[in-house]
């Protein structure tokens, strides 16, 4: 794997190098694993150039840093040489096992909603919307990382072909029905944004596109969330998107720091 740097947030290596790495069991697991690798000195973390000694990792393990007690400070970076030691790149074929296992939970979140197996009095949505969220996110970020493109196509396909499903579901139940209810036989209008995500598009047409878009935006680089904006309004799906800005976006754009203005 290239670097262009040999510090990443806390936050990237947990999602490029942890998370889905052989005996690494899911999102906590993760955390887990990070943050006692950074406490323990197994991978080294510095703030602002300076690297941080055993006292200051000790004083670290003592004080909360976020919702969770395994969070770390978000303002410090972690060797990229360290993680790579202690969580070596996954193969395609163990991707392939962790990212069939997300996209199994993600079929089940839809059998699920279709039989409406949701307790409390009325069936809401929104825990669900979540933990598809959640698990659709973790499919995305392994499917970057394999390298073969026909297990790469085949896996996108199922996730786009899921995210279509579970779309499709969402708007025909909708929120707030009450549990027990027969679903909707009429055919729920669905808003823009459903519709966009939905609709079929070409890969190699999003692809040229957003070459373009990276050409057009040399001097002020577009937030992740106008990048995802703007593949909604062609109707390329959010991980896709996000696969594409992954893939494309130049060095500087994913620098830390303040960006450098456009000349006038």
């Amino acid at each position: 794997m290239t670097h262009y740097t040999d510090w990443l947030s806390p936050h990237k290596v947990l999602e490029t190098y942890v998370l889905g790495a052989p005996g690494v069991s899911g999102p906590e697991d993760a955390r887990h694993q990070l943050y006692h690798a950074v406490i323990d000195g197994q991978v080294r973390a510095q703030h602002k150039g300076r690297v941080l000694d055993a006292e200051l990792l000790h004083e670290m393990r003592s004080q909360k840093w976020g919702d969770e007690h395994y969070d770390l400070p978000s303002d410090i970076e972690l060797s990229i040489v360290d993680a790579e030691a202690v969580w070596p790149e996954s193969t395609n074929a163990e991707l392939k096992v962790y990212v069939e296992d997300k996209l199994t939970i993600l079929l089940r979140i839809i059998e699920r909603l279709k039989k409406k197996e949701i307790g409390g009095e009325f069936l809401s949505l929104q825990k669900y919307e979540e933990q598809w969220r959640q698990y659709s996110d973790l499919a995305g970020t392994q499917i970057a990382k394999i390298r073969d493109r026909h297990l790469w196509d085949t896996l996108r396909g199922r996730l786009n072909e899921l995210q279509e499903r579970f779309d499709h579901v969402v708007s025909t139940i909708g929120h707030g029905v009450k549990k027990g209810d027969e679903i909707p036989t009429t055919k729920s209008k669905q808003s823009s944004d459903q519709i966009s995500v939905t609709k079929k598009f070409s890969e190699a047409t999003a692809r040229n596109e957003y070459k373009q878009r990276v050409e057009q935006y040399l001097d002020r680089p577009p937030s992740r969330e106008e990048d995802h904006t703007w593949g909604r309004e062609k109707g390329y799906p959010r991980d896709f998107v996000r696969d594409l800005r992954k893939e494309y976006a130049p060095e500087h754009w994913t620098q830390r720091g303040r960006r450098k203005s456009g000349k006038n």
